[in-house]
């Protein structure tokens, strides 16, 4: 069932943020429009397909300008699904915070729209989008965010406050390119695009808590290699 998320109180922008699944068909054309639509303006044209397995399970945001889709996002849950590409994701984090990791993926904007400036948030609509998202799913339970990106596009997201994952740096075929993961956890005491959304949250997780994780990791695989 779809659901409004946020809509924009200023006639002039009319915009409309809207969630639902894949279930929801029409909404869904509209989801692929919008990747369609940005993949065809990348002019090395890497993804194959813009449809993917993990569609099914996840929770999908469009933001709508009257009623043209311009931008989305998809949210999934580990508890619904395996994240892509799964083999790539630190197990550690994968079965310490299983009930409570996600992986947003797929924020595509098409071009007009990119850099956009929401005048009644003072937000871009990339970072409202993720507020929003953030939110909804912190409620639910959310507490880390894992995501896979470009190596040489890491530096945006360490902008928005992620922070890269030690030693998960891999080789994406698809994308011909180095990628690495990050991940964000809902910490209300270190600075992200997301920190004041945990400010009243009863559901947070340290960023130290995770790297602590992560080192734990990298130390068993050390003893191992021995």
């Amino acid at each position: 069932m779809l659901r409004t998320v946020w809509k924009s109180s200023s006639s002039e922008e009319d915009l409309l943020l809207t969630a639902g699944s894949k279930s929801d068909a029409s909404f869904f054309q509209d989801i692929l429009a919008v990747r369609t639509e940005v993949s065809t303006c990348w002019s090395d044209n890497t993804w194959p397909t813009q449809e993917y397995s993990f569609d099914e399970y996840s929770d999908h945001y469009c933001l709508y300008a009257g009623e043209k889709p311009v931008a989305s996002l998809a949210v999934t849950r580990l508890l619904a699904g395996p994240f892509d590409p799964f083999s790539q994701y630190p197990q550690a984090l994968m079965e310490e915070f299983r009930d409570c990791v996600a992986s947003s993926s797929r924020l595509r904007i098409i071009l007009s729209y990119q850099w956009k400036l929401i005048s009644e948030v003072n937000r871009v609509i990339s970072v409202h989008m993720l507020r929003k998202a953030w939110r909804e799913h912190n409620r639910a339970g959310v507490t880390l965010d894992l995501i896979n990106v470009e190596k040489h596009k890491s530096s945006y997201y360490r902008r928005l406050g992620y922070l890269v994952c030690p030693d998960c740096t891999y080789f994406d075929p698809v994308l011909k390119t180095e990628c690495e993961v990050m991940f964000l956890a809902a910490d209300p005491d270190r600075r992200s695009v997301v920190q004041d959304v945990f400010q009243d949250s009863n559901l947070t997780l340290s960023a130290a808590e995770v790297l602590r994780v992560l080192n734990r990791e990298s130390i068993y695989y050390q003893w191992q290699a021995m």
